[in-house]
């Protein structure tokens, strides 16, 4: 199945517009992970994001070397898709459904994904008895992009 990045950005960039920012290639090969940058939004830094898109693609390696590699069970063999929340947005991975050990993964704003973030911030409430887990107190507009 070939793998179609440049019209994975334009649909994104249609469909996300200002809230996405960042689309990235990977290759989480035995020895080390290989990243490529397709996006960065223009208002980011791009050598910061860059950096952050390869400490995610070694934590997409850990996914895979450990639930699809290490396993011997079919259902976690099957892992093709994850989802990290963080204080500044979200990330999607999409697993190469012929090499999981490959992918695509995009970030973007909170607000896009707010129905899934409250959602999370429920969860965490019934679990912690406040929200723990999901948006950050601070607006995202004062969020700092730090390199």
């Amino acid at each position: 199945m070939a793998r179609d990045t440049e019209e994975l950005v334009a649909h994104l960039r249609r469909r996300l517009g200002d809230n996405l920012r960042l689309v990235f290639e990977y290759d989480a090969g035995p020895d080390n992970v290989d990243t490529t940058v397709a996006y960065v939004r223009d208002d980011l830094p791009t050598d910061l994001l860059a950096r952050r898109a390869r400490l995610t693609a070694r934590l997409y390696a850990t996914e895979y070397r450990e639930l699809v590699e290490a396993s011997d069970d079919d259902v976690m063999q099957s892992f093709t898709a994850s989802l990290q929340l963080f204080d500044i947005g979200l990330v999607l991975n999409l697993r190469d459904p012929d090499d999981p050990a490959h992918g695509v993964a995009f970030s973007f704003n909170y607000e896009t994904g707010s129905q899934l973030v409250g959602f999370v911030e429920e969860c965490s409430r019934t679990l912690y008895g406040e929200a723990r887990h999901g948006t950050p107190d601070v607006p995202i507009e004062e969020l700092a992009e730090e390199s």
